[in-house]
């Protein structure tokens, strides 16, 4: 009957009412002769593991968590792995520096100058999906990444085009050349195939140590880190016009290092390691501060040395961290002189828990200090040489220990922790040797499951001497002892 409607449904056979996928309707045209479109269906998608929906309505709401690989990237010269991020299906997204002519794994690029930098995207299962390589005949170095709400990436670092010199180009996105012979760094916008979408620079016209970490707000505006001289900077940039809004000096003189992370009302939190004011070398204290997102600052906390810091005493902070409920994590080295609220701790690598505040929560000795990121579940991973899970209280639950420096961590929405760097040999990450250029040092890139989850699940193996019951039925037994594998949610 003309206007009459029915329910309609276009997906596979079986997929209608499981997980996100639901039937639409369609109308009798007005003739009588047939039905119009199916409006309103939702068929199976692609599974977004940053989502608890089942997308691809499989019955499975998790993303599939592919084994540990680990890949080399290098050739004669230097070449390291800067930063690394996940996207809500679990690619992974890495940045940093090469010399020379190196294969990412779709075919050979050759830097222009001394060093390039080279841009990558994997899958979940370490495969290389494309690889980008840009720079001029000066010195390029690849910096700081994050992926934004919509899977973008935004991809920043630093450049020295003379004037005289053409200026860089960015997969074709043009940045002019830099003012006055310093060093700058450049924000990009990429879309997930690698084309880019804008890109802005030079920022700022000063020599650029280093960008350090970029984070994004829910109104897109960008906040970025970055080193100049001797000194830290936070920069916030706008979204609509990509200009800078403000810039602020973090506090701190001789700085060694410094990283961001943003509150969820889009408030920055900086922590920055001070060097010594007597010998302009060893670190003495470290401060952490947060700011409004206009720039004012709102609170700060320093943390300093006691000893002597020509004997080698000193403390830093490598790593910052923000959980949902604004609470605050920071890691980083002590050398036993300082009490973080819960008594002094023993010299070696710290976590510190702060409040939304600032104020104390706990601080726990941990055995990596120098890179840290959350789960949703609340758990912490934390690097170094090697990688080591604690839960939300600070308690160890997993480690691992590996020949390379963890320069940057990312924990993919699969459960699986990517970790990037640069590695000095031929490094076995659990999974073989990687593939080594034999040159001063390659970019590497590895990921470890472990045993719990992002959301908070737990993998368990082992062997087992008779039907064993893990929660969910006896599993099948054959004879003697039989290999399982069980998840569990506390």
């Amino acid at each position: 009957m003309p206007g009459s409607v029915v329910a309609c449904y276009t997906g596979p056979a079986g997929t209608n009412g499981v997980g996100s996928c639901a039937s639409g309707t369609q109308t009798c045209r007005h003739d009588g002769f047939g039905y119009g479109p199916c409006t309103g269906e939702v068929t199976p998608a692609r599974e977004r593991c940053a989502t608890p929906e089942d997308e691809s309505c499989d019955g499975e709401p998790r993303c599939a968590q592919p084994p540990p690989w680990a890949r080399g990237f290098g050739g004669p010269g230097i070449d390291e792995g800067w930063a690394i991020a996940s996207d809500a299906y679990g690619n992974y997204y890495v940045s940093g520096s090469f010399e020379g002519t190196v294969d990412f794994g779709t075919g050979p690029l050759t830097s222009a100058g001394r060093s390039d930098i080279f841009f990558l995207k994997l899958d979940a299962a370490g495969s290389v999906l494309w690889s980008h390589r840009f720079g001029t005949q000066d010195n390029e170095h690849g910096g700081a990444l994050t992926v934004d709400e919509n899977g973008n990436v935004l991809l920043t670092g630093t450049y020295r085009v003379l004037p005289d010199q053409p200026g860089l180009d960015l997969n074709g996105c043009h940045l002019p050349a830099v003012n006055d012979y310093y060093t700058a760094f450049f924000v990009t916008q990429f879309d997930p195939d690698g084309n880019p979408i804008w890109c802005n620079g030079p920022y700022p016209s000063s020599d650029t140590r280093s960008v350090e970490q970029i984070a994004v707000d829910a109104h897109g505006d960008m906040y970025v880190v970055y080193l100049q001289w001797e000194s830290a900077y936070l920069l916030k940039i706008d979204a609509a016009s990509k200009s800078t809004l403000w810039v602020e000096g973090l506090p701190g003189y001789y700085v060694g290092g410094a990283r961001l992370a943003l509150d969820s009302t889009g408030n920055p939190v900086a922590v920055v390691t001070e060097g010594s004011s007597i010998t302009d070398l060893f670190p003495s204290q470290f401060v952490v501060s947060k700011y409004a997102p206009t720039g004012d600052l709102l609170w700060l906390q320093h943390y300093q040395s006691s000893s002597d810091p020509w004997m080698g005493g000193g403390v830093t902070a490598h790593a910052v961290a923000i959980n949902a409920e604004d609470e605050i994590f920071v890691t980083g080295d002590t050398d036993g002189s300082i009490d973080f609220g819960s008594g002094v701790l023993p010299a070696g690598s710290v976590l510190v828990k702060l409040d939304a505040a600032g104020e104390p929560m706990f601080s726990r000795s941990v055995r990596f200090g120098d890179r840290i990121a959350l789960a949703p579940s609340g758990d912490i991973i934390i690097g170094g040489v090697g990688l080591a899970q604690l839960d939300a209280s600070g308690t160890e639950l997993w480690s691992v220990n590996f020949d390379a420096h963890a320069q940057d961590i990312s924990w993919s929405p699969n459960g699986a922790v990517g970790v990037v760097g640069r590695a000095a040999g031929p490094v076995d990450f659990g999974t073989g040797p990687i593939a080594y250029g034999g040159g001063y040092a390659d970019a590497y890139v590895a990921t470890f499951n472990p045993p719990r989850s992002g959301d908070g699940t737990i993998a368990l193996t082992g062997a087992v001497e008779r039907a064993t019951d893990f929660g969910d039925g006896p599993v099948p037994y054959a004879a003697g002892a039989d290999a399982f594998v069980a998840t569990m949610t506390p």
